[in-house]
């Protein structure tokens, strides 16, 4: 690996020990919009990827893996560099989408999660669904302070029971549901913080 490749690639895991990709370390599991992109959530899951692993499954670390990516991408940007062989699974080789959301991750990191508030009128025992796009794998926070809330997504694990407020790991979901359900009649404010 030429010195050009090998400083690219160090300076890919700078990049990540300065960014935050919660609840998860970003050091080994790359920025947030890259890592939602190459599904290391889900991979990690299933036993396909190894966030953290410098030994047996160096090749399967998505850590390692966004460093690499963010070698190539600026190899291709700087187009004078010496051809440099890919040292990683080629699972983590960069796709223009993957190249624009390592980019966004480095440039624009996503620093602060999004907060939105709705305010929903219920009847007694009520129940009102808002479903919520969640675009980065992540955490989902949730609370509604005088009804109960219930997070249902599309995979198979079972809905949340009925809370006043909750945290729900987003691997994968692009939406999920919120339910609002209430004993009496009345208005009621939903707080729902996306990753």
């Amino acid at each position: 690996m030429s010195l050009e490749h090998l400083l690219a690639h160090e300076y890919g895991h700078h990049v990540l020990a300065n960014q935050r990709n919660e609840p998860w370390d970003a050091s080994s599991r790359g920025g947030k919009r890259w890592a939602t992109h190459e599904n290391v959530c889900a991979l990690t899951a299933a036993g396909e990827a190894f966030p953290g692993d410098e030994g047996d499954h160096y090749r399967l670390n998505p850590g390692e893996g966004f460093a690499e990516a963010f070698r190539v991408a600026n190899a291709a940007r700087a187009a004078t560099w010496p051809v440099s062989a890919w040292i990683v699974d080629p699972r983590f080789y960069p796709d223009a989408a993957a190249t624009r959301l390592l980019e966004a991750d480095v440039l624009d990191p996503l620093e602060r999660p999004r907060t939105v508030r709705r305010t929903l009128r219920l009847g007694a025992r009520g129940e009102r669904h808002i479903r919520v796009s969640t675009p980065w794998d992540g955490v989902l926070h949730v609370s509604a302070p005088h009804a109960r809330i219930k997070i249902l997504d599309a995979s198979r694990r079972p809905p949340s029971p009925w809370i006043r407020r909750g945290r729900h790991v987003i691997c994968g979901t692009r939406s999920v549901v919120v339910a609002v359900r209430a004993a009496t009649a009345g208005r009621y404010a939903v707080r729902i913080t996306r990753p």
